[in-house]
């Protein structure tokens, strides 16, 4: 591929990573998407003082059993879906089912709280692939001084959001 043609479509990945205080090659791999990358900039920029969750979902954890295909475990009840409804319920702004913003942290905490109650199914399970496969918390940093948002971000990885111990 030429090399312009790369920096384009890197584009926002790179003013991603730049606002993150990082460079293209530290982002998380689901944030060197471009696709995936425009849409937190969008996101964050509509929900400008709103945390946000970025999911790489895992197709696979919804397809262990190959005659309920879509299902985790087989069982209807049991997609990606449901999980989510889940956040949107749990006062999640949905961004292409990719994205989701956060009132504020104390939302994503109560969230988190809740998937062992609400959807169990979706925690980590032996010999079942996962749901997702990474998941990227972005705050928006802000200034000590003042309290007010910053433009950074603050990029923090949760592989283990799911995990049962």
């Amino acid at each position: 591929m030429c090399n312009k043609l790369k920096y384009f479509q890197e584009k926002n990945a790179r003013k991603l990573a730049k606002k993150s205080d990082t460079t293209f090659d530290r982002l998380p791999p689901v944030l060197q998407n471009s696709k995936i990358a425009t849409l937190v900039l969008k996101a964050l920029k509509k929900d400008q003082y709103m945390p946000a969750i970025v999911f790489e979902w895992n197709e696979a954890g919804f397809n262990d059993v190959l005659t309920a295909p879509g299902f985790r475990n087989g069982s209807s009840g049991q997609s990606k879906a449901a999980i989510i409804t889940n956040l949107t319920t749990n006062k999640a702004t949905s961004y292409n089912d990719v994205v989701f913003t956060f009132p504020n942290g104390n939302a994503i905490g109560a969230w988190i709280g809740q998937i062992r109650v609400n959807i169990p199914w979706a925690m980590n399970q032996p010999g079942v692939p996962n749901v997702c496969t990474s998941v990227t918390r972005i705050n928006r940093i802000t200034e000590c001084d003042t309290g007010t948002p910053a433009i950074a971000f603050d990029l923090e990885n949760h592989p283990n959001i799911f995990y049962h111990p």
